[in-house]
């Protein structure tokens, strides 16, 4: 019988399975048969588990997703997977028996290897991120574990190394983290420009600010007006560039208006387009930005990188994010700036309408208005020219901003030059170039020398009446939009208003006038009557004014009050023309009953004067000045301060002229006697304060 092995599963008696091995031969005697067995019986079930393990894990090995090699305690390579060769590009016979360093990139430092190869010698497992290179020389990211493979003894006899490519997740990471980098940087733009309202500090802010999340050695911000765009500010663009202006039709700026989107060009030598927009050299690359509010296109920010290729799509989001922030933000200042400036032109238009409530002197107040023309309207010069109907003419009366008097000297008629078309016609004149225009200034005498290239003509209109004309010079171009306009025909109303307003007072002064010195002409009339009628010293009248009115003034009286007191002490005698020639013409004594008559004539004063409004504020002498400090007067009996201050000034002053004169009745008393009884009378007749004045008056009077 030949020898046997067997392998066989048996179940003990506890239920356990087991494998067999069986191993054996016949024993034959000596006639050749078999006569026994012998042979060995071994338990290999833990073998054979170990073996479907070790199959199992080297399956798992080859199949694994991660790359995988094992080195020797040397670092040779001795092993790797398929994904190994996925990974690297090298076959497992290209780098059997070569170390690992085959895939150094020259990203780490010999140091970093150095201080790997230590501690996996050591016996310690090493994890981390490694930029390796592929066969092909591209450079990817790994995450690798190595771990030491380690003797019962303790003796380090392999190394394994497990890799897996990170590449896509650490670009996405850095994509991430770029991307958070820039959103924070652009909240703070944000909260940057929030802070602030002032345009040309926004303008400053936005393209300082964009250099934190997009590179660029050179930028502008352009702002549309109508069909053009013109450069507000730029840096980096040596010279400036900033007031230019690009027209429109540009293909650029067609395109970003039309798509609402950035436009990146990353080769701008090769576009045709970049030609027409500018001609800066050194530039490469070049973003534009539509700048875009509630749907509208206010403006496009150009970035420019000397570089090409410097800008990507993925910076497309974030630079149409900052575009509107800073659109935003520009309108912001713009809205604020056009809100101040319309507080400012509200605020001069108050001035104004102070000044033309306050003054009626015409020069002021065209001074005001043109001072606040030239500082709200931004223009260098302007003058007023007053219309005189009587000569059908235009006459220099107010000018501010001029370097010459050429204009002081203008006169012209209805429809000659500019200002005289403008009256005539009634309607605004605008010469954006004197130097082409038809009718040109710059002939008149050294006009020239004034340097104005614009004009604006203003007819000046007050209820439907032509008063003047308002004429603008400016020495650059001149660019009005609506608002600008309608500010201008606000300034020419308020002009033509204060002329009509300050013409209309200065006739009605002079009529004023006329009907004062009228009335002071009657008055003078009626005293010089009754002074003949009564019998008066002659000059009594003009004396009694003149003296009453200097202890006036002694006591404080000042103004209109003292030109009253005038009329009033002219008429103090108005009422006798009620009383009867025989009693007022009688030699000897009053009866009693001529008395009566006698003293109504403060009442027939105060009756006849009163409905006069000229003369009411004149009757308190006519009405009073017989009335006595001691309340014994007449008509009415009235006491102390009762008595009107004129009146109680009037009474001394009559006294004192009446005792000084020669009467028919009596001869003039001396000037000692006649102090002397104005004295004693002090407290009974007169008012002891007004005599104290009057006697130092008469005494400075000497």
């Amino acid at each position: 019988m030949e020898a046997f092995q067997l392998v066989y599963r048996i179940e003990t008696a506890d239920g356990d399975e087991k494998w067999i091995w069986e191993q054996g031969q016949g024993v034959y005697g000596e006639k050749g048969e078999i006569i026994a067995l012998e042979g060995f019986i071994s338990d290999i079930t833990e073998r054979l588990q170990a073996e479907e393990q070790l199959k199992l894990q080297s399956l798992a090995l080859e199949s694994a997703a991660n790359a995988i090699l094992i080195t020797d305690a040397n670092g040779s390579i001795q092993w790797v997977n398929p994904a190994f060769s996925s990974l690297t590009g090298y076959s497992f016979r290209e780098v059997l028996g070569k170390n690992p360093s085959v895939l150094q990139s020259g990203y780490h430092t010999e140091i970093f290897y150095k201080k790997l190869w230590e501690r996996i010698s050591g016996g310690d497992i090493w994890r981390g991120e490694v930029i390796n290179k592929r066969k092909n020389g591209e450079l990817y990211t790994e995450e690798m574990t190595i771990a030491p493979l380690i003797s019962n003894e303790g003796v380090v006899n392999n190394f394994v190394a497990i890799k897996q490519d990170i590449t896509e997740r650490v670009e996405t990471e850095q994509a991430l983290a770029k991307y958070a980098g820039q959103l924070e940087t652009l909240n703070t733009v944000t909260a940057a420009l929030s802070t602030s309202l002032e345009l040309d500090s926004v303008l400053e802010l936005i393209l300082n600010q964009i250099r934190q999340v997009i590179s660029l050695d050179s930028g502008a911000i352009f702002l549309a007006e109508g069909e053009y765009l013109r450069v507000v500010f730029d840096t980096g663009i040596s010279p400036s560039v900033k007031g230019q202006v690009f027209r429109s039709g540009n293909e650029l700026f067609d395109e970003v208006r039309r798509t609402g989107e950035p436009l990146i060009l990353n080769n701008v030598r090769e576009d045709p387009r970049f030609k027409n927009w500018a001609n800066f050299e050194g530039i490469e690359s070049w973003i534009g930005i539509p700048l875009i509010v509630r749907g509208e296109l206010i403006g496009v920010m150009t970035l420019d990188n000397d570089k090409p290729y410097a800008f990507q799509p993925e910076d497309l989001p974030l630079v149409s994010a900052f575009g509107s922030q800073s659109a935003q933000a520009i309108d912001n200042a713009r809205q604020f700036r056009t809100s101040q400036r319309r507080l400012r032109r509200l605020d001069a238009l108050h001035k104004i309408d102070e000044v033309i409530s306050n003054s009626m002197d015409l020069r002021v107040t065209l001074n005001v208005l043109l001072e606040q023309l030239l500082a709200q309207l931004k223009v260098d010069a302007a003058t007023v020219l007053l219309y005189e109907d009587n000569l059908q003419s235009l006459v220099f009366t107010q000018g501010q901003g001029f370097r010459t008097t050429t204009l002081q000297h203008t006169n012209l008629k209805l429809g000659q030059g500019r200002a005289g078309k403008a009256a005539l016609e009634r309607q605004d004149i605008f010469v954006s170039d004197l130097s082409q225009a038809e009718i040109s200034l710059l002939d008149a005498p050294r006009f020239k020398d004034e340097g104005f290239v614009a004009y604006y003509g203003v007819p000046l209109i007050a209820k439907g009446s032509l008063v003047g004309v308002l004429e603008i010079f400016h020495r650059s171009p001149l660019e009005p939009d609506d608002e600008w306009v309608d500010y201008l025909h606000a300034l020419a109303g308020q002009a033509a208003i204060a002329i009509d307003n300050i013409s209309l007072f200065d006739d009605l002064q002079k009529t004023t006038l006329s009907l004062k010195q009228a009335y002071d002409a009657t008055i003078e009339g009626w005293a010089q009557a009754l002074e003949l009628r009564d019998m008066e010293t002659e000059g009594h009248s003009r004396r009694v004014v003149v003296t009453t009115i200097a202890v006036a003034e002694k006591l404080g009286v000042k103004g209109d009050e003292l030109g009253h007191i005038r009329r009033g002490a002219l008429l103090h005698d108005i009422g006798k023309m009620g009383v009867p020639d025989s009693v007022l013409q009688k030699a000897g004594k009053l009866t009693d009953d001529e008395w009566e008559i006698m003293r109504l004539h403060p009442i027939h004063a105060y009756q006849w004067l009163s409905s006069i409004e000229y003369l009411r504020p004149a009757l308190d002498i006519p009405y009073c000045h017989h009335e006595k400090w001691d309340g014994t007067g007449y008509p009415r009996g009235l006491q102390g301060e009762q008595i009107p201050l004129a009146a109680r000034i009037f009474a001394i002053v009559d006294v004192w002229d009446a005792l000084c004169s020669n009467r028919p009745y009596r001869k003039a008393w001396s000037r000692a006697k006649v102090m002397a009884y104005i004295q004693e009378q002090s407290g009974k007749y007169f008012d002891p304060k007004v005599v104290a004045t009057f006697l130092e008056y008469i005494e400075d009077q000497g």
